[in-house]
């Protein structure tokens, strides 16, 4: 074969890239969506993660580094083809704008490329580092939330060589971000998920979520509150199976015209426990806008309710004594 017809048959570099790449990329890709849509442990989706980018580029060391804002510390949460030493060492750090190339990458929201390690200054300070894990060039791509825009970490390409990357193989590692992206927004979501359903059951109120009337949630206090075992009991019912029958029409009539209205309520009704038994509550329901949903949080009110009317009895008791005294004796209402 002649060196035209080789040329002639052998396709560019970047369209061999681009082969490469949409053939690992789409079933890899599955594989890293399955993990983080399962709700694995992050770091073993952001191992995934880390390999998908070593298979798109042959020979690279890929690691993802974790940024938390408010500290200033970056911490390692993947580094599947470098030593446990390296994550113990490469830990923690405090992070600057001339650290490496995570530093720069971190605090300009930009792609960092360094092509040579030993000649460029910002590697200075992790100079026995590389030399320990022969890191000679390091490409950084920042992972930027998609909420506030706030640096959630790097992606970062370690090379025994010095180099600098070709425009897609840049392009590839921003795409292989977006996958680090999700991971760790989705892990964030259901950690604050986590701490708001502490709380809510950690709360002396009844709350509970209802969805088109039926209960989806309720907390402890709510099933306990009602003379429930369990939520079981209640989730998917309707919510009017907790309420004085006599008023749910009143209810019906008068309160959820003016939530629909208000999307907000405050008041007091009479509720009814499990056996059947009745008991004043506090209530206050919030609609969540546009939607068939609602927020109910409740209090028993009773023993405040028979506070006040024995004290209303005391007064009532006293008035009579005093009106059987002697003229002299006056009475002032303080109320």
């Amino acid at each position: 074969m002649n060196s035209s017809t080789s040329s002639h048959n052998t396709p560019p570099l970047n369209s061999v890239l681009a082969l490469e790449f949409s053939g690992t990329w789409l079933a890899q890709q599955t594989a890293v969506v399955e993990s983080i849509a399962s709700d694995r442990a992050l770091s073993e989706s952001l191992t995934r993660i880390a390999q998908l980018a070593e298979s798109l580029l042959v020979h690279a060391r890929v690691t993802i580094h974790l940024y938390d804002s408010e500290t200033g510390l970056l911490t390692t949460g993947a580094a599947p083809s470098m030593p446990d030493s390296y994550r113990q060492k490469v830990n923690n750090i405090e992070l600057t704008d001339k650290m490496g190339s995570c530093g720069p990458a971190i605090f300009s929201g930009k792609p960092a490329v360094c092509r040579d390690t030993n000649s460029d200054p910002r590697w200075e300070v992790f100079k026995d580092t590389i030399k320990e894990y022969d890191i000679r060039a390091s490409w950084s791509i920042p992972c930027i939330s998609s909420r506030n825009k706030e640096a959630l970490g790097t992606l970062c390409i370690y090379w025994d060589e010095s180099r600098t990357p070709r425009e897609q193989e840049l392009e590839m590692m921003v795409n292989v971000t977006q996958l680090f992206r999700i991971a760790v927004e989705r892990h964030r979501t259901k950690i604050l998920q986590q701490r708001q359903l502490a709380l809510i059951e950690a709360a002396v109120e009844g709350i509970a979520f209802l969805e088109d009337d039926c209960f989806v949630y309720l907390n402890s206090a709510y099933v306990k509150m009602f003379g429930y075992e369990t939520y079981r009991q209640l989730k998917g019912r309707s919510w009017d199976c907790c309420l004085d029958p006599s008023r749910i029409q009143h209810f019906q009539h008068h309160v959820l015209t003016k939530l629909m209205e208000t999307n907000a309520w405050q008041g007091q009704t009479t509720a009814k426990r499990c056996d059947g038994s009745l008991f004043a509550m506090d209530i206050s329901l919030t609609r969540i806008p546009e939607s068939n949903c609602w927020v109910l949080v409740c209090r028993d009110v009773s023993d405040r309710e028979r506070t006040e009317q024995e004290l209303r009895d005391s007064r009532q008791l006293l008035r009579q004594i005093i009106d059987h005294l002697p003229q002299f004796i006056g009475w002032k209402d303080q109320n």
